[in-house]
């Protein structure tokens, strides 16, 4: 139903959680996580909500040990971090992730699909990432502190048709994190288009396999 829930949402199993829609019915908390995913399956749904951490909220929504619901159509916003992820794989599909102190996505050791998202107004890294395997498809990431994306540690990412822009960093890839990156617009960037250091050696694509990005007009270096 339409409103504003003031409460600290624990996901069940084989129960979805289902507003109104964002605009027009919200949960809220001032602490802790306003929304927990624990160890819960892929049947699981939230979506159609405003989830506000009023600014004081370490997390939006908190996904770990196995889980694996679906996060769509929502407003992630006024939290530490919108999303935290371990050790889970849950689908994130559709919503506008905005206005977060730190990082929109937090991931570590999970396998996340992350499509179709807003993602803008982000304090530092808009999607930090290490040691797993993440698929980011078709996201527009706009005005992070940090990098749009952000990879370190081990493991591996398809990167595939988000533009991401007017972040200090397009991509940023650290380590030994080797990720594919395809067809995304990566422009108009602070610093580099895609940085690469340590060990990484990220996929841009070949003559032979053209890897179809578009990266340009970034403020320092494109690669």
């Amino acid at each position: 139903a339409e409103g504003t829930y003031e409460e600290n949402i624990i996901l069940k199993s084989n129960v979805d959680v289902l507003g109104a829609g964002a605009e027009v019915t919200m949960i809220t908390a001032s602490s802790g996580y306003v929304v927990t995913a624990d160890n819960i399956g892929s049947e699981v749904v939230i979506s159609g909500f405003t989830i506000d951490g009023q600014w004081t909220s370490s997390r939006g929504i908190s996904c770990v040990i196995g889980s694996s619901p679906t996060i769509s159509d929502n407003i992630i916003t006024h939290s530490i971090w919108g999303i935290f992820c371990t050790d889970s794989s849950p689908v994130i599909i559709n919503n506008a992730i905005t206005y977060l102190t730190e990082h929109a996505l937090r991931i570590e050791a999970s396998r996340p699909i992350i499509r179709d998202n807003v993602i803008s107004h982000i304090g530092s890294d808009a999607i930090w990432f290490g040691n797993g395997s993440i698929t980011i498809i078709n996201n527009k990431i706009l005005d992070a502190g940090g990098a749009g994306i952000m990879c370190w540690g081990e493991g591996g990412a398809f990167i595939e048709d988000n533009e991401i822009t007017e972040s200090t960093y397009g991509i940023e890839c650290k380590d030994i994190f080797h990720p594919m990156i395809r067809g995304n617009i990566i422009k108009e960037n602070i610093r580099d288009g895609i940085s690469i250091s340590s060990s990484s050696r990220p996929d841009i694509g070949t003559q032979v396999e053209p890897g179809m990005n578009v990266i340009c007009d970034n403020g320092e270096y494109d690669v």
